[in-house]
C-alpha cells in the first residue's frame, strides 16, 4: 500500500530538481510514490527527470505526468491529485528539498490519530543567504475543536508544502486548487483548515522552502493583487455556500482583510509606484462592500498595525508607495 503520494510540478527548475528528489528518494518513508508533472517548461529540467528516474535503485517509484500544455503549478497539482494512490498526498515545490524523516515522521503522527492534516514547520531559505524559521503555532492533536480551528484562522500561515493531508478527505470534500497562478495554494489550505476534523502536528523544521528571484511569488506583477483579492473573495464565498462561514466570521473576515485586502494593498503601492492612488481606492471599496463591519471586527480593533496601514492607504497612498518600496527593494510577495 502507498502510503504519501508526493506531488512535485515542475516548470523550468532544471538548477534545483535534482536536488528536490534526491531529498525524497532518500525518505525514511519506504511505500511512497513521486510524483513529477512536467508542466512543458522550456529547458532541461524533465531531462534530469528521466535521468534519475532511469538510475534510480531506491524502493521510491517515480511517476511522471505530462501536461498537454503548461498551465501553472494549480493545474499541475491537481492532476497530480487525479492520479495519486496515496493513503496521504503532500505537495512539494521542485526548487525546495526535504528532511529525510519528512514524510515518516508526518505519516505516522497522522495514522495514530487518523487526522485528515498533519503538518510541520518549515525552514526558509531567503536569497540573502538567511535562514529563517517559520514555525506554526502547534495546535493539540486530534479533534480539531471550535476554539482550536479559530486559533489556526488566526495566527497559522498558508505553508501548504509542510504537511500532508489524507486524499480521501480531500476527495470527499471537493478541496483542489483553484485555477490561478498566484495565491491558489492560500485557497487549498484554508479550505483544509475549515474541513478538517482532526489533525496532528509536530514541532519539527522538515520542509526546507527556497526563495529566489525567479520564484513565481516574487515576480512584479500587477494582477496578482487582483488575483488575491479574487480568491479570498471566493473563498470566502464559498464557505458560506456550504454553511461554514457563520460560527466563523469574525475569524474568517479578519483572515480576508489581511491576506485578500491589506497585502494586495502592499502589492500594488509597490508594483504601481506613484500611480495606484485610483487603485488602492477601488480596493478599499470593495473591501468596504464585501465585508461591510469589518471595523466592528473584534480582532481588527486589537490590530493597530492593521489599523494603520488602513489609514495611510486611505489618506496617504503615493507616501506609501515611497515607503514601502525603499523597504522593500523588490517585490516581497
Amino acid at each position: 500500500m502507498i502510503k504519501v503520494s508526493v506531488i512535485i510540478p515542475v516548470y523550468n527548475a532544471e538548477q534545483y530538481i535534482t536536488k528536490c528528489l534526491e531529498s525524497l528518494l532518500g525518505q525514511t518513508l519506504s511505500d511512497m510514490e513521486i510524483m513529477v508533472v512536467d508542466d512543458r517548461g522550456t529547458d532541461g529540467s524533465m531531462d534530469k527527470v528521466r535521468a534519475i528516474t532511469q538510475n534510480n535503485t531506491t524502493n521510491k517509484h517515480i511517476r511522471i505526468v505530462e501536461m498537454p500544455e503548461n498551465s501553472g503549478a494549480w493545474a499541475a497539482r491537481n492532476a497530480g491529485m487525479k492520479l495519486a494512490i496515496g493513503e496521504y498526498v503532500g505537495f512539494v515545490d521542485a526548487d525546495d528539498w526535504c528532511e529525510p524523516c519528512m514524510f515518516d515522521v508526518l505519516y505516522n503522527s497522522a495514522i495514530n490519530i487518523d487526522a485528515d492534516w498533519s503538518y510541520g514547520n518549515t525552514l526558509k531559505h531567503a536569497g540573502n543567504g538567511k535562514e529563517i524559521s517559520l514555525r506554526q503555532k502547534h495546535i493539540k492533536n486530534g479533534l480539531l475543536d471550535e476554539k482550536s480551528r479559530k486559533d489556526v484562522l488566526i495566527n497559522h500561515v498558508a505553508l501548504f508544502w509542510s504537511g500532508i493531508y489524507r486524499r480521501g478527505f480531500l476527495q470527499d470534500n471537493q478541496i483542489i486548487f483553484p485555477e490561478s497562478r498566484f495565491s491558489e495554494d492560500s485557497y487549498f489550505f484554508w479550505m483544509v483548515v475549515m474541513h478538517a476534523q482532526r489533525i496532528s502536528s509536530v514541532d519539527a523544521y522538515l520542509y526546507h522552502y527556497v526563495e529566489h528571484s525567479s520564484s513565481v511569488s516574487r515576480m512584479p506583477d500587477r494582477s496578482k493583487a487582483f488575483q488575491k483579492i479574487n480568491l479570498f473573495k471566493a473563498l470566502r464565498g464559498k464557505l458560506m455556500s456550504e454553511g461554514l462561514y457563520n460560527d466563523y466570521a469574525e475569524e474568517i473576515d479578519y483572515l480576508c482583510l489581511k491576506k485578500g485586502y491589506i497585502i494586495p494593498m502592499i502589492i500594488e503601492t509597490i508594483n504601481n509606484y506613484g500611480e495606484c492612488k485610483e487603485t488602492i481606492c477601488g480596493i478599499r471599496k470593495e473591501l468596504n462592500k464585501e465585508i461591510p463591519n469589518i471595523y466592528d471586527n473584534v480582532y481588527f480593533k486589537r490590530d493597530c498595525r492593521s489599523a494603520i496601514l488602513l489609514y495611510m492607504f486611505k489618506y496617504m497612498p503615493v507616501l506609501m508607495s515611497k515607503l514601502l518600496r525603499v523597504k522593500y527593494k523588490r517585490d516581497p510577495f
